[in-house]
């Protein structure tokens, strides 16, 4: 008789075992473990010598744990695992592992189908859902036009094609008729659409789905001439939608996809110094978390801080420096300087502030450049000048170059002795300097526009300072879609047959 009782401690053992296993698996974020792609990675090896990581195998996961996952979602169908699941069988996944000739389960297509639309009927849930939504932004919409644009891309690749096409246009009606998308900011929500329109334009065989595709854009471009945003992005490059295609579409290598967002208010050639890691001279990283950025480009792209869930933004003023986090970080865009900081661009290419070695080195009054400390207070007055504006700087070493009037002018950072270098420059030309090459040595790109049509031309210009030797190349604007040759380093030493004249 004991050891038939003797059973039943080990029985509540087990089942308690068994219990907290459940628990762990099906409700907690060891899935997030279990679910992260473990493929083994390629390492891609770049000129500058950074290395990126690419999987072998993009259904890695789906082959090991797709059907586990399935099985927990059947079990606890929680909003977690909802999201795991169908960031498991989602149609990026899909995209490229066919693309690097992957073979997906045979049962992916069905699974991405099925578990994109429940996202989508299912939506964000807030408080359930592994991301956070701001209450006070737009983004919740743009979070649910996205669920929808994932359903519709898995319907078209599983053959789907006429109910992916209504999907896409019941999404459009719903931006039509929502009046609170009614804002400049808002066509962001048409511009998602992108990822949908290039997937099929670029894959389809079929001429009517491509005049669809075709017909539906221009009907867009039509209601984005509302917005004086797009309008002006319309005037500018010519089109709205690029089309890129397949190989372009999938590398991530059309034009609006370069800088990280929807609307691209930059000029597309965006090559400003390359200083601390990043490209934009007004964003180089002040402590690894943050940047500084003028409160006039910050108003000009509104609408992404907002989809990012940034604080502030109601306080921001024209012409001043603003700390900001990076993305995931502290949320709050803080004041750094009261000085006023002109911004020249307020597209985002203002080189009136650069920050190297924790010091801010920036431009006030328009004719004053100063160094400031990491409260933003001014440490010290390098040069300042009553003839004319200084419109960029860029500190390379123990000098700076920068414009003042028709000048490009090179200061010494340790005596602050200045000597006018070049004395043949158009102020309102003239955009940003491009990466330092020597003490000696610039460059830099202008913008322009010919008396046959509106759009901005690019001029990138080289000054041997030694020599007195000056090079420029003109070429077509973006608003002529086709490849360019970028101005980067050594731009000059290409053949001038990757340099088009330009014409209209």
């Amino acid at each position: 008789m004991k050891k038939k009782y003797s059973i039943i401690p080990i029985v509540a053992i087990v089942l308690a075992v068994l219990t907290g296993l459940f628990i762990s698996l099906f409700t907690t974020p060891v899935l997030s473990y279990i679910t992260e792609n473990k493929s083994p990675r390629t390492e891609i090896p770049h000129s500058d010598g950074s290395i990126t990581y690419e999987y072998k195998d993009y259904f890695y996961t789906a082959k090991k744990v797709g059907k586990f996952m399935q099985f927990a979602y059947k079990l606890n169908p929680s909003q977690e695992n909802l999201e795991m699941v169908s960031d498991i069988y989602s149609p990026f996944t899909y995209i490229n592992g066919i693309y690097k000739g992957n073979t997906p389960p045979a049962d992916f297509l069905k699974s991405m189908v099925k578990y994109q639309k429940l996202s989508y009927e299912k939506g964000y849930v807030e408080g359930e859902s592994t991301y956070v939504v701001p209450s006070n932004s737009d983004i919740k919409q743009l979070v649910k036009l996205s669920d929808g644009i994932r359903y519709a891309q898995a319907l078209y690749l599983d053959g789907q094609i006429e109910e992916s096409e209504k999907l896409i246009e019941k999404l459009i009606k719903e931006i039509k008729e929502d009046s609170s998308w009614m804002r400049d900011r808002s066509y962001a929500g048409y511009l998602t659409l992108r990822d949908y329109f290039y997937l099929v334009y670029s894959t389809t065989e079929n001429v009517t789905v491509k005049k669809w595709v075709l017909d539906t854009e221009a009907e867009i471009e039509k209601q984005a001439n509302k917005s004086s945003v797009l309008s002006e992005y319309i005037a500018k490059h010519g089109y709205l939608f690029s089309n890129p295609d397949y190989e372009s579409y999938v590398t991530n290598n059309w034009p609006e996809a370069q800088v990280g967002g929807y609307i691209n208010n930059v000029p597309d050639n965006n090559v400003a110094v390359d200083v601390e890691g990043t490209w934009f001279v007004y964003e180089n990283n002040f402590d690894k978390n943050k940047e500084i950025i003028n409160g006039t480009n910050i108003k000009a792209q509104e609408w992404s801080y907002s989809n990012f869930g940034y604080e502030g933004l109601d306080e921001i003023q024209d012409n001043r420096l603003y700390l900001v986090p990076n993305p995931g970080e502290e949320g709050k865009i803080k004041l750094f300087s009261d000085c006023e900081v002109y911004a020249y661009n307020s597209s985002g290419f203002d080189g009136t502030c650069q920050v190297v070695d924790n010091k801010v080195y920036t431009v006030i009054n328009r004719n004053e450049i100063v160094v400031l400390n990491e409260k933003g207070e001014i440490t010290d007055s390098l040069y300042k000048t009553d003839d004319g504006e200084i419109k960029a700087i860029l500190v390379d070493g123990n000098q700076m170059w920068f414009v003042c009037g028709n000048k490009i002018c090179r200061l010494s950072l340790n005596s602050k002795e200045a000597e006018e270098i070049y004395t043949d420059i158009k102020f309102d030309e003239f955009l940003c300097f491009l990466r330092p090459i020597s003490n000696h040595e610039v460059q830099w790109l202008e913008l322009f526009r010919t008396d046959k049509s509106q759009y901005e031309c690019e001029r990138a210009c080289y000054f041997e300072a030694n020599e007195l030797y000056y090079l420029s190349k003109e070429y077509i604007p973006d608003s002529q879609p086709q490849e360019l040759i970028y101005p980067e380093a050594h731009w000059w030493f290409e053949e001038d047959s990757h340099f088009k004249d330009v014409q209209f």
